[in-house]
């Protein structure tokens, strides 16, 4: 399954496990509750889709990676303690508590989380030491003699052995225990957080036109040749501030990213292509609708990529107005509504007098549907043209999430 689906099985799986009858008890006993175990590609989200399970849920979040870890941190330090067993006073071995269960006794107790996720990294890489108490914790939920609170779910991640030469085998012993889930990298399922996280238009139009680019992992003569998730929300930032600091974007900064040699020269021209169009088309005159024959002529005759960009351009622009617009608070917020709601109305008339309702059209629609402040923009404010054409686009349910936003929000 994709990081989206990956997400909502342990959201799902959070909500059964917290499931509580009316006598306070758990529906599914503590001890029953499978630790869940998410195998994928490193940098394609695992931590952040977890991350967001437990902030969506209003839930604590703990993380830890276990690559960091020694034994004496996971399960504690020795100590010399006296216990009386009836027979005079005898000297035992104890152990301090957990680094790790110590740091979600600290989230129960001052931040009043009874109840969160436990999310642990990089568990098939854990040192020879540490490999015991780590399935001793996977089974039992110890550390030590210290056992995690009920409440708190155990969630895992790991990469393939293709990815590590350090990944250790679990035996099914183990995995019958676990709740595993496979996921798989893809660029349509990124897309959402991609646009949420405002990764910078032209990473996002280019995977578009490419999106086998989007991950790939190659060892070509012993040198690893990568371009993962993680690598191109990184990149996105650096770009964005070299663009702001009036840096050039090149070679050199997107190598240091985007490892694999063949996708970074790629992005490269495309990047160049974008700033082109930056300088070639006037993009808040086409937002206020002032656009001139010769930007529409123009825009008709440019090849594919190029109207991608430019698409991305208007996209980028218009998150901006309603990103400031949904931040307003003065009483002049209903002028910067009324503006940034022409502007969306300018941008469909442009599109569609350009392209018509080709591929362009279901792009942009794409864009406002996952796009987190024009999503909002439109279920607050509405938009005819969104209403006109988006029946057509609306994926994966998002027309009842949507819905949902208007309801947090109002209310």
């Amino acid at each position: 399954m994709n990081i989206s689906e990956a997400k909502e099985e342990i959201r799902k799986t959070a909500e059964i496990y917290l499931y509580r009858e009316e006598t306070g008890v758990y529906e599914i006993p503590f001890m029953k509750q499978r630790p869940i175990l998410l195998i994928g590609a490193p940098g394609i989200g695992k931590t952040a889709v977890v991350e967001q399970v437990a902030r969506e849920l209003k839930i604590g979040f703990v993380s830890y990676s276990m690559t960091h870890h020694t034994r004496q941190s996971a399960i504690g330090l020795p100590f010399i303690a006296e216990r009386d067993y009836g027979e005079g006073s005898q000297r035992i071995s104890e152990y301090t508590i957990s680094e790790i269960i110590a740091a979600v006794k600290d989230q129960v107790k001052y931040k009043g989380y009874e109840q969160g996720i436990l999310f642990l990294d990089e568990i098939n890489c854990v040192s020879e030491t540490l490999f015991p108490a780590l399935l001793q914790f996977l089974q039992y939920k110890t550390f030590g003699n210290h056992r995690l609170p009920e409440g708190w779910i155990i969630v895992t991640a790991g990469n393939p052995a293709r990815f590590n030469r350090f990944v250790r085998e679990f035996d099914i012993s183990v995995l019958d225990r676990l709740k595993v889930i496979r996921v798989e990298e893809s660029f349509d399922a990124w897309k959402p957080y991609a646009f949420d996280n405002s990764v910078h238009g032209s990473i996002l139009a280019f995977l578009e036109l490419e999106p086998s680019c989007f991950y790939s992992v190659k060892n070509e003569e012993g040198e690893m040749a990568y371009a993962t998730a993680r690598g191109w929300e990184d990149l996105s930032l650096a770009v964005r501030l070299y663009e702001k600091k009036g840096f050039t974007v090149d070679s050199a900064l997107i190598g240091q990213y985007i490892s694999d040699k063949e996708i970074a020269g790629k992005y490269e021209m495309f990047y160049r292509l974008y700033g082109e169009c930056r300088e070639k088309y006037p993009v808040r005159e086409i937002l206020s609708g002032a656009a001139g024959q010769d930007t529409i002529k123009k825009a008709t005759e440019a090849p594919f990529d190029e109207r991608l960009a430019l698409v991305e351009l208007i996209s980028d622009r218009l998150s901006e107005d309603f990103k400031a617009v949904l931040r307003e608070t003065d009483p002049l917020k209903d002028e910067a509504v009324k503006d940034a709601g022409n502007s969306l109305e300018a941008a469909f008339h442009f599109i569609e007098e350009a392209w018509d309702r080709g591929q362009e059209l279901g792009f942009f629609l794409t864009r406002l549907t996952l796009g987190a402040y024009s999503s909002r923009f439109i279920a607050l404010f509405g938009s005819e043209s969104y209403a006109k054409y988006g029946d057509r686009l609306l994926l994966n349910g998002r027309r009842e999430a949507l819905k949902a936003e208007i309801l947090d929000l109002l209310f």
